[in-house]
């Protein structure tokens, strides 16, 4: 049984035209030969040309697949063996994006459901995180250059692909030095061979503010009125972050939550 070039097009939803490429450079071709002088292709010839649909949809070029195809076992195992690598590599970016975008729904959700301007207190558990070099004194231009290399350190796709922050001492809190931040903090790639500052597991202070940058000392500032109307005593550091940072490029609604561990004060 044979089949024309149209049936052979239409079993497998490509374009005659294909074909007609395919048999002029020679990749691939009819076996037979008709009595009214018509070429075919014969039922064997499907499986081949399912393989070489498969590795254009990898991307491979004309003369990668003809070497693969080529009976040459050596050269078809290295380059299996490459798009093998390849194809692992974009499954795991993939993955990566896949946990980036959902990082960013939930970061969404919170920044929808989060009241405005008032103090919470929330547990939190212990969260490790990998710290940027110190930023105290840091021009602006130095802020992103310490990003920067924080972000290529820890091997991310991309500079504001992912959730990171600012620490702050709450001894500059309390010498109302709201933006002389000590360092930028991010969830590790990965934990192997790095060095970890923890998140102490415990009850925070909670606030999130809508608008620019320059909001945020009166939010740290309602923090502290609320320590002291309530005898708490801040602890460690204060760590902020943009909840929609990549979400929203109007600087009014921009949502910033800060967060404060505390202690009970002295009765």
């Amino acid at each position: 049984m044979t089949l024309t070039t149209g049936q052979l097009a239409k079993l497998h939803k490509i374009n005659n035209r294909t074909l007609h490429y395919y048999d002029s450079i020679g990749l691939f071709s009819p076996n037979e030969t008709g009595e009214n002088g018509y070429r075919y292709y014969t039922l064997e010839q499907i499986a081949d040309l399912e393989l070489i649909l498969a590795f254009r949809e990898l991307g491979m070029s004309i003369e990668e697949i003809k070497a693969a195809i080529s009976g040459n076992v050596d050269d078809t195992n290295r380059i299996v063996e490459d798009k093998i690598s390849e194809i692992d590599k974009k499954m795991e970016n993939l993955l990566n994006m896949k946990q980036l975008l959902e990082e960013k729904r939930q970061l969404a959700v919170l920044s929808k459901e989060s009241k405005r301007d008032e103090i919470q207190r929330v547990f939190y558990p212990d969260e490790e995180f990998v710290l940027s070099s110190p930023l105290s004194g840091a021009s602006d231009e130095k802020y992103y250059m310490v990003l920067a290399e924080l972000i290529q350190r820890e091997g991310y796709y991309r500079l504001y692909n992912h959730n990171y922050g600012l620490m702050i001492s709450n001894e500059k809190i309390r010498n109302e030095m709201y933006e002389d931040y000590d360092y930028f903090y991010i969830k590790p790639h990965d934990s192997e061979g790095k060095v970890l500052n923890l998140r102490p597991a415990g009850t925070y202070l909670r606030i999130v503010c809508n608008g620019d940058w320059d909001k945020t000392p009166c939010a740290y500032r309602k923090i502290r009125k609320y320590a002291k109307q309530h005898g708490l005593e801040l602890v460690g550091y204060a760590y902020e972050r943009g909840l929609n940072e990549t979400l929203s490029t109007n600087m009014d609604s921009y949502v910033t939550e800060i967060i404060v561990r505390y202690k009970e004060g002295e009765k």
